[in-house]
């Protein structure tokens, strides 16, 4: 009988299957999509958290908003409709596009210019003095998507203030129709 070199059929596919099952294995654990939207979604709550620590600061240096030109303790904490931060409005840009640091980006250095994916984060704050300013983005992780407890519907208070709690997501969101937002207070 003679002996032939090389690899066989049946030994080739085994190391073929053997080498998917690894690289399956591989890619489950350490799935690089997931992680570049986790560190995505990690960024924006760090961002959110900066333009918060902000607001505050200059609330306390002058005694209102950005978005309102009234002063005093009540005048001062005036509603603002979920915004996007580009808007001239929430004082972090000087116009839509961002062209140029608004009132608020001039004394917090740290806000302008803004990051690539703080385009998409929303700015909002109820009608009562108690109600928190929020500052709201769509997740893209799934491992945030899937903790509904902290989801809110946030579409609908675009269009008109708000007093209270954010509507809070379902424990079944169907994220093709509908889009829940991450709140950071």
């Amino acid at each position: 009988m003679e002996k032939t070199k090389g690899f066989s059929k049946i030994r080739l596919i085994f190391g073929i299957a053997f080498l998917a099952l690894i690289f399956t294995a591989f890619y489950s654990q350490y799935n690089p999509v997931e992680k570049t939207k986790q560190k995505n979604d990690n960024r924006n709550i760090e961002y959110a958290k900066s333009i918060l620590s902000a607001f505050s600061v200059f609330y306390q240096n002058t005694g209102r908003m950005p978005w309102t030109d009234d002063f005093g303790s009540e005048k001062g904490t005036t509603p603002l409709m979920f915004t996007q931060v580009t808007e001239t409005s929430v004082g972090i840009c000087e116009n839509t596009k961002c062209a140029g640091p608004g009132e608020l980006a001039l004394k917090e250095q740290k806000l302008y210019p803004l990051p690539f994916g703080a385009k998409s984060l929303l700015v909002g704050k109820g009608t009562s003095n108690s109600d928190p300013v929020y500052v709201c983005f769509v997740p893209e992780s799934q491992n945030i998507r899937e903790k509904t407890g902290s989801l809110y519907r946030v579409e609908e208070l675009k269009k008109k203030t708000f007093a209270g709690n954010l509507p809070a997501c379902g424990d079944n969101v169907d994220w093709k129709d509908e889009s829940c937002y991450v709140c950071i207070k």
